[in-house]
């Protein structure tokens, strides 16, 4: 019997959710009697072995010397490497990123095997579309003092900064900042501009949205509002999750100590045409922009976040503004969001044209016309 089994699996950690790499990364290497990874262990991404990427296991499983590895969001547009060296399983010395077979960040790690001194870190959602780093300085694993952070947009261009701030000796941000945000990327820039105290946002801070457009960079969003001790409060102006240069989306109203409270309104601005699409309340009557369409809303009453009583879909023509009922019917009163009676609402395909449907509550639906718009 041999010593040691050959063995390749999907050999992914827990904390892995990018769901390509779920799909495509595996390792290729040996193990021992004891189940403890040893010799040399390769990467496979999408059934190909990466060239050089991987390290070498000491036989009681421990990385040792030079190890080339993936980012730990390392996925089809975000196609870059870590290369460090290990002893007895500790990083020690210097490391680097390297992103199209050139360096673009990196440092040392001190004896206590802690990062230390000046270091250039990629963001977490570094990719092709959204290249972010991040430059400062590091004493036994906690950053201090100034850090600046940069962008750009194409591989074969330097990089500009777009932000940063300073962190305290213990590792916490303070006073004046300009963060980016997770929605950050080569062709919508949004950052956050304001103030720490202690690792809390404090005052008033201002959301930016920039959109390259030709060879200017053009701000077509500012927002924002205020914070008390590190919780949202007062009016804010906020961009909506699925905010673009086609579908600028706001939502304007109040917080209370971090939470949403009283009347919040909904606006979309459709290419520099900003009309107020809809407003409402948690509690009571609300206009909702359809999810699908942009041109249907849905009205009617809340309760207890639970659509409640009688709720009408209307149409607005783009080329007219002329907003048409297009449907609707009734919800029960007891705010289980169940449809009682007949309905009449929109099936799901619609461009220049759309079918009703009639339903019954019990499930019967038949069509019964078709209505066009310009």
């Amino acid at each position: 019997m041999d010593k040691f089994q050959e063995y390749t699996t999907t050999d992914i950690q827990q904390n892995l959710t990018n769901l390509e790499q779920l799909s495509h990364l595996e390792w290729s290497g040996i193990y021992g009697q004891n189940n403890q990874k040893i010799g040399i262990w390769k990467t496979i991404w999408k059934g190909q072995t990466l060239n050089n990427v991987g390290g070498w296991y000491s036989n009681v499983g421990k990385k040792m010397g030079l190890w080339k590895l993936l980012i730990h969001n390392y996925w089809s547009q975000a196609q870059a490497f870590q290369s460090r060296q290990y002893s007895n399983d500790k990083k020690i010395g210097e490391w680097k990123y390297i992103y199209d077979k050139k360096k673009i960040g990196g440092g040392l790690y001190n004896q206590l095997r802690f990062k230390n001194g000046k270091q250039i870190e990629l963001s977490d959602g570094f990719s092709s579309q959204s290249q972010v780093i991040l430059e400062g300085e590091y004493k036994n694993g906690k950053k201090i003092g100034k850090w600046d952070i940069f962008c750009r947009n194409d591989k074969r261009k330097p990089f500009k900064q777009i932000g940063g701030g300073s962190y305290d000796i213990d590792g916490m941000k303070i006073g004046r900042w300009v963060d980016f945000s997770d929605e950050f990327y080569m062709e919508t820039q949004v950052t956050y501009n304001g103030e720490y105290k202690n690792g809390k946002k404090i005052g008033k801070w201002d959301i930016k949205y920039l959109q390259p457009h030709l060879n200017e960079i053009q701000q077509i969003f500012s927002g924002g509002g205020s914070y008390d001790e590190g919780c949202k409060n007062g009016n804010w102006i906020e961009m909506d999750d699925k905010f673009n240069y086609f579908r600028q989306s706001t939502h304007n109203g109040e917080y209370k100590n971090g939470k949403k409270v009283g009347r919040w309104d909904n606006y979309q601005n459709y290419c520099g045409k900003n009309k107020k699409q809809c407003c409402g309340m948690k509690i009571g009557q609300w206009i909702v922009v359809d999810d699908e369409n942009q041109q249907i809303t849905h009205i009617g009453e809340y309760k207890n976040s639970k659509k409640i009583g009688r709720w009408e879909i209307l149409f607005q023509d783009k080329s007219t503004q002329e907003t048409k009922q297009i449907g609707g019917g009734l919800y029960d009163e007891e705010g289980e969001e169940e449809k009682i009676g007949y309905w009449t609402e929109q099936c799901g395909d619609f461009q220049n044209g759309m079918f009703s449907q009639q339903i019954t509550n019990n499930g019967e639906q038949k069509m019964v016309k078709k209505l066009v718009f310009g």
